[in-house]
């Protein structure tokens, strides 16, 4: 079986430990939930993303 595609990574929107998401081209498991700001980008949040 296979997983679907993440969904894009958005700000605003609620997250939750285990959610993934696909930012500029790379996916992230989130490891902490939070709402997502416009500044808190996964590639700049290490302690709420995780590259999977």
């Amino acid at each position: 079986m296979t997983r679907p595609a993440p969904a894009a990574w958005t700000a605003g929107v609620s997250y939750r430990p285990g959610d993934r998401v696909a930012h500029r081209g790379v996916s992230y498991v989130c490891r902490q939930g939070h709402i997502a700001q416009s500044d808190w980008q996964p590639q700049v949040t290490p302690n709420l993303w995780s590259p999977a």
